[in-house]
């Protein structure tokens, strides 16, 4: 590396990380399952709520410092590759406005597809969680329903979005043209969340994400959009 020159991520640090917070995570999930136990099924649903909203914090946190910590060991120039930069005002509002008229439009495709291929959604506890997690969203009181609002949207919208669209989408972007690594970045984003339905709608949305990160050259639109759609 040149003198003066940025230290930026590659391909091999955007799957090295990505391999490394698998598993951690999973090791931090065991951990914490052990220690401390989901609420009783006669529990309040509020309680449910805020016990989510902080296994969601947690993932988040997790996601965050280990992120971190792998960008100061490796070097890399945080703003550049991060994409640290403010935008316009304007530029956020029309992020999320794009992104619900997404959502909007892929509503129905989803529930086509679901008909036709059931399997998507399959049975079990994978779906059991997705099912419990609709449910915990309604409101019952107004705390645990903040909690969990503010846990599923500002949490993941942050951490995710600091990983893909930020290290991952930087490492790709350094050996691959931007298309080529939008789409890398977002079969990525989508299998990590291993349900099938969920892995289709977040490719999706991760082809969407990562094009507002190029075109803008700044991740805080798509923190804003992902916030959004979460939320």
């Amino acid at each position: 590396m040149k003198h003066g020159e940025l230290r930026l991520p590659q391909p091999r640090h955007a799957i090295g990380f990505l391999l490394l917070f698998l598993l951690v995570s999973t090791l931090v999930d065991i951990l914490f399952a052990l220690i401390l136990r989901f609420p009783p099924t006669h529990a309040p649903l509020a309680s449910k709520q805020f016990y989510q909203a902080l296994a969601i914090l947690r993932g988040a946190l997790v996601s965050l410092g280990l992120l971190w910590l792998f960008a100061r060991r490796m070097e890399f120039d945080l703003g550049a590759t991060f994409s640290l930069r403010p935008v316009v005002l304007s530029v956020y509002l029309w992020a999320a406005l794009t992104m619900i008229a997404l959502g909007v439009a892929l509503s129905p495709v989803i529930s086509f597809l679901l008909g036709l291929m059931p399997w998507l959604l399959p049975p079990g506890i994978l779906s059991e969680a997705l099912f419990e997690l609709v449910r915990l969203s309604r409101f019952e009181r107004a705390e645990g329903f903040i909690s969990f609002l503010v846990a599923v949207s500002v949490g993941p919208g942050i951490a995710e979005e600091l990983v893909f669209r930020g290290l991952v989408l930087c490492g790709f972007l350094s050996r691959f043209r931007p298309a080529t690594a939008v789409a890398l970045t977002a079969l990525l984003f989508g299998l990590i969340h291993v349900i099938p339905l969920q892995a289709l709608t977040a490719g999706v949305i991760g082809l969407y994400l990562g094009y507002l990160v190029v075109r803008t050259r700044s991740i805080y639109p798509a923190i804003i959009a992902h916030m959004v759609t979460n939320f």
